[in-house]
Parts: structure tokens; sequence; C-alpha cells
């Protein structure tokens, strides 16, 4: 909201202070002026959210529910309060809030602050209701024009749009690093692009476009990574309209859906960007064809399917051709309605075939071929309501499926899980509404070259009307998430009464205040991600309440002390030990994780009195409590270490007891022992013994 008259800023800010309303509005602030926005924000589910520039949200601002999107771009802080109420908030800024209420959500901090000035007692959020997941917004691009048709590169590092050419370049190809999409480069082809598809084992792009007086139809374009060159290498003049293309799976064949006098199908060999003889089949009668109509069965590149709509005339439906490397054999219309035909797409890793409808009562439809006979049948049949379907694409590994529809005040993208057990079923898991038409959808997955763990990511190519289009990237997520934030906590006393579950590489900072998880207070540390504790007293601790969800998940605890009130257990992960870190209360801490948990340099882990730090790791690694050197501090000060069969091994830090202690080792011969040293002179154990110590079990002394 900006405000350029005086007079209207003061009649503005009067009504707001005796007449308190929420503002509706999907854009708040600007990047030219300067701003008081004094009521509540109401960000709804329908639009994309975002707070610009010079905004000075004193009103607050709040999230419908757990499908809203809101990106914080503003230089301000907020003054009133923030309700996120499980909806995700994307910083492009730091934030300080200096309210007393913060509801959690998503929070994608994109390496921003978060600064929680208020005196906040409690930090809670919704749920996500069961079933369901969360669409978190990753980044989007505006664009000038509708995104026709959006599709990833093989290796998911790039995204080509094809887009309508009355507003400017009509194709452009953006980067996807790190969840940031960067505009490489774009060029103007010179007529509307209906279709793009990139060479799956390349940086080739083909296009198909309408009739293009300035050039060709169909044409290749070559990205080249190092400079964001886009080159033209081929085109053919067809002087009509291709509608789809669509390459193998090992990049050797094109093929397309076109209208030369009447629908007709070619297949084009491909050497780079080149196109060969194609091969043709045609369709019989004139038919409407559909942009992304056509799509190869990647599972063996031998079928392919084309989607044709002629409502009226008992036409519609999809094709299916049988190829063989030289020969393109009609199977005929392998599925034949009278109602018009809308979206296709393939299961890549499968024999399943979706179909999207604009007529009729279940107007989204999925079918399973039948390889050895070659024939299809009707296994879903689901009623979407009366609404245009744009458009369907399967994840890659089958378990989602995608539906874009046309704009009618509904959420123009939905998504699926799919189930083709005994009972094929389709489960609406997720929604998003934009305000604008859903044309294209796209899919794929990245794989982390470490952890070799997969994340799947989803392209939408959206716009109405004339102009402009937006391109949006998701991740689907199973609960509301916080990725790469870190939050500052100076309330001093916080009932955490909700999961926080963290992504990336975040930190929360206490400034040595309290955080009590109570109810059903949890912190959850993600795959591959770190979580950095610092300057913080937890309270209220037990059972799994800090904890990782596997293996490639760790915790950094730096001056932290934690109170256990119950028994606690730390099964995955790892966890690090920086400055001195003390467990307090009449419970015990369980290592059962079998990753290394380092005590580092001039630090010190501290076990009070009535504490017990029971040692049984997941495996039979005697040498995961590791201290890096000499200042390295395992201090025993009233509490309990206790090793079960496994056998601790201490080295190369020191041990120090301070009040009277007590060490119970469970084994019965000396490699089950808690053993001091490992025989290795550089590895000796210092030992500072400044008060009693109970041995229970037996004792490996090693230093030497």
């Amino acid at each position: 909201m900006m405000f350029k008259i005086k007079k209207n800023i003061k009649i503005l800010f009067i009504i707001l202070v005796l007449f308190p309303s929420i503002a509706f509005g999907a854009t708040v602030g600007s990047n030219t002026a300067v701003s008081r926005v004094t009521a509540l924000q109401y960000f709804p589910e329908i639009d994309t959210n975002i707070i610009l520039g010079f905004a000075s949200i004193e009103g607050g601002f709040q999230l419908q529910n757990y499908r809203t999107n809101c990106i914080f771009d503003d230089l301000f802080q907020v003054s009133g309060p923030i309700y996120l109420n499980n909806g995700q908030l994307i910083l492009k800024q730091n934030l300080t809030c200096l309210s007393t209420t913060f509801s959690l959500g998503s929070i994608t901090g994109k390496n921003h602050i978060l600064d929680l000035q208020g005196t906040l007692t409690y930090l809670r959020g919704g749920s996500v209701p069961a079933g369901q997941k969360l669409l978190a917004l990753i980044d989007f691009a505006s664009t000038a024009d509708l995104v026709n048709s959006i599709k990833w590169s093989g290796d998911g590092k790039y995204i080509a749009l094809g887009m309508n050419t009355t507003a400017g370049n009509d194709l452009a190809v953006y980067s996807f690093v790190d969840g940031v999409l960067t505009l490489v480069n774009s060029v103007n082809v010179g007529a509307n692009i209906n279709s793009v598809a990139w060479n799956p084992t390349n940086y080739i792009l083909a296009l198909g476009s309408a009739v293009n007086a300035a050039g060709a139809e169909l044409q290749t374009y070559s990205l080249d990574p190092t400079s964001g060159t886009l080159y033209a290498l081929s085109g053919v003049e067809i002087g009509q309209i291709v509608y789809g293309v669509d390459w193998t799976s090992d990049g050797a064949y094109l093929a397309t859906l076109r209208n030369v006098g009447g629908s007709e199908i070619s297949v084009y060999p491909m050497t780079g960007g080149s196109f060969g003889t194609p091969v043709t089949s045609g369709l019989g009668v004139a038919r409407n064809e559909l942009r992304d109509g056509i799509v190869w069965d990647k599972s063996g590149n031998k079928y392919l399917a084309a989607a044709v709509s002629n409502a009226g005339a008992g036409e519609s439906g999809v094709f299916i051709f049988r190829w063989n490397g030289s020969t393109l054999t009609n199977l005929g219309l392998a599925i034949a309605t009278a109602l018009n035909v809308s979206s296709l797409d393939w299961m890549s890793s499968g024999s399943y075939i979706a179909v999207g409808l604009n007529e009729g009562t279940n107007r989204l439809n999925v079918y399973k071929f039948n390889y050895g006979a070659e024939t299809i049948s009707l296994d879903i049949s689901n009623n979407v309501g009366l609404r245009n379907l744009s458009a369907v694409r399967f994840c890659t590994d089958g378990d989602d499926l995608a539906v874009g529809f046309v704009t009618d005040g509904s959420a123009e993208l939905y998504n699926y899980a799919v189930d083709f057990t005994s009972t094929p079923s389709l489960t609406l898991n997720a929604q998003k509404y934009f305000g604008q038409s859903l044309l294209s959808v796209a899919w794929t997955e990245v794989v982390d070259p470490v952890t070799s763990i997969t994340t799947s990511y989803l392209a939408t190519g959206l716009g109405s009307g004339v102009a402009p289009g937006t391109a949006y990237v998701f991740s689907l997520e199973g609960d509301a998430v916080i990725s790469n934030l870190l939050m500052r906590l100076r309330a001093g006393q916080i009932n955490l009464e909700s999961k926080m579950q963290f992504q990336g590489v975040s930190a929360i900072y206490g400034f040595g205040g309290f955080l009590s998880l109570v109810d059903t207070g949890s912190i959850i540390v993600g795959p591959i991600s770190i979580l950095r504790f610092e300057d913080i007293s937890f309270e209220n601790i037990g059972g799994t309440d800090i904890t990782c969800l596997d293996d490639s998940g760790s915790i950094i605890f730096q001056d932290v002390d934690i109170n256990f009130t119950d028994d606690f257990i730390f099964p995955k992960g790892g966890f690090q030990v920086l400055g001195t870190v003390r467990f307090t209360g009449d419970h015990s801490f369980g290592f059962q994780t079998g990753l290394t948990c380092t005590i580092n340099v001039n630090s010190q882990l501290i076990l009070e009195n009535g504490i017990t730090f029971t040692y049984a790791p997941s495996n039979n690694n005697r040498d995961l409590l590791y201290m890096v050197d000499d200042s390295s501090l395992l201090v025993l000060n009233g509490g309990t270490l206790r090793s079960t069969t496994t056998g601790l091994r201490l080295t190369k830090g020191r041990l120090k007891i301070t009040d009277k202690s007590t060490i119970y080792s469970e084994g019965t011969v000396a490699g089950e022992f808690i053993s001091f040293g490992n025989g290795v002179l550089s590895d000796n154990l210092i030992i500072d013994q400044l008060a009693d110590l109970d041995i229970v079990g037996g004792i490996d002394w090693a230093n030497v």
C-alpha cells in the first residue's frame, strides 16, 4: 500500500485507529516509496503475496492457512503480530518482529535472520490435516507473457519456458541452483510457442510453435551452460501449427504433433539438434490438437501417445502408436470419447496414462496400457467438479500426479497421491491457488551426489488473458519445515507448543533465555541438515524431543543447558559440543546413534547430579564419543557414565570428576569394559579426579 498525498495518510490513519479492520491484498509496500501499514494484513491462499521494500508493517500480517505463501522482501521491521497459521513465509530480507505474537509455519530462510525481539510467551503452529501435504514455494519468476509449456532439463538444473510472443521474447531458459531461479537467456522465435522439450541427455531444446511467418515452426536450440548462450541449431518450416514435441529417453528421436491439412504424427531421427527424414502417420479426420499433446512411453521408447479433440464427432481421445526405430504403426484410437480431451501424460516409470477432459462428470482419468496385448483399460476415473483441466503430469517416480486447471476461483493446482495397488486410486493431498490459469506442469528429481537422497521439484507455468505470466517451482513437503534460517529468540522464556522441523543449515540463538518444550513441542532435524543451538537453555526435555530424522542430520550444541524431565534418547544423526554444554535432571540420556559425536577443542560436556549418560550405540563402535584433544572435557559433576556391552572407549581428551560420580560398565570382559586410552601414547585420556568416583563393573586401563 503506497500513499503519495499527505492528506490521504492522515485520513487512513484515523480510520484505522478508530475503526480497526483487516486489509486484504496480494502485494503490500513498494520498492520506491515509504509507507506505513497500520492494519493487520490478511494474505489469502488465492494470491501470490509479497511484502515489498519500504513498507512499515505496524499492524502485522496473517496467512490464511497452510496452503498460503508470502514473500517478505521488506527492509523495515514488523511491529504487529505475525500469524503464519502453518503457511509458508519466504524471506528475501532479514525479518525483525517486535510483537509478542508469532505463530509458526513453514519458513524458507534463504540464510536470512528471523529476529523475534518481542516478549513472546509461546511458539505454536497449526497442523497440516491428516493425509495432506504442503506445496512449499521454492522460487518464482514473472514473465512478460503466458507460459504455455514448461519443462525441466534432464539433470534438473534448468527449466525452459515456451510463451506467447505478444509481449517480448517467447523462449526463456532459467537456471535452478540452490533453490533460486535465474534467467540465463531468452530469444524471440517469432511465434507463440506451444511446446518445449529438452533432450534428456544434453542441453538441446526442441520447440513447436504456431505458424511462423519469420521462420520455422519446429526448431532446436542448444544451451551453452558456461556462457549462457542459446544457439539456434536447426528448423523445419512446416507452414502449419506444431502443438507438441517430445524426445525419447535416449534423445535419439523427436516426436511431433502437428496439423498439416489434418492431424498427424511425425517422428524425426535426431543427430545433435539436426532433423533427419521423418516417419509420419495421419490421424484421419481433422481434429483439434493439444499443446504438449504428445508423449513417449519412456520406459522403453516403443510406444507413443497423442491426444486430440473433436467433440461431437466421436473422434476425441488418445491414439497409441508402436515405434520400432523405423516404422510408426497406428494402433488406433485407444481411448475414444465424445468429450473434449484437454491434457495428456504417460508415466515415465510405468504403463499408466493420465487424460484430462473439459466435459463430462469424471474429468480426470487414468488408463493402464497392456504392452503384450497392446490394449488399454480404465483404472481410475475421478470427479474433479465441472472444471476445465489444462495439464496433467506424473511425478518422475510415479507417486504423485499434478493437475492444472483453467482459473475459475478455485485452486488451479491439485496434487494427487497415486496408488496402483489392488484398488488403484488417486488421493488429493495438496492444492494451490494462483489466480491465473495453470497451463503447464513439469516434475524433476534431483539426486544429492553425497547422500544419494532424491528431492522432487514441481514447476508450473501460468497465464490468463493476454499477459503477464508466471513460473513457479515447488517442493512437496509432508509437514511445515523451516529451512536455512537463523532464528533469534530474545524473549527470555518461551514455550514451544508444536513441532519445528528444520532443513538445510539453520540456527537458533537464545541470548541466554529458556525454551521449554510443552504439549507436542519438539525439534526435528531433517535429512542432510545441520541445526545449531547457541546460548540457550532447554527445559522439559524427554523422549525424542530433539532429534534427527536420519543419520545425515547433525546438531551443534554451543553453550547450551538441557534439563531432562524424562528419559531421553538420541537414536540417529550426530551432535557436536562447543563451549559448555550441561545436562541436568534425574533421568538418562540414551546415546543410541551409530555416528560420532564430538566434544570439540576448548569445550566441555558436563553431566550434573542425577543424569545418567548411557552409551548404547546402534553398532559396535566403541569410539563414537570423541574428544579432539586435552582441552576437550567430559565432566562428571555428580552424574553417571554408563556403557552397555559395546564398551565405551575414551581417548585424547580429559575426564574430570568434580563431585561424587559413578562409572557403570555392563561388560563382562575387557573388550566390553569402559576403556581409558587405546594403547597409543598420543591418545591417552587425562583424568582429573577432584572428587570420589564409584566404579561398577570393569575398567580397561589402556593408557600408556
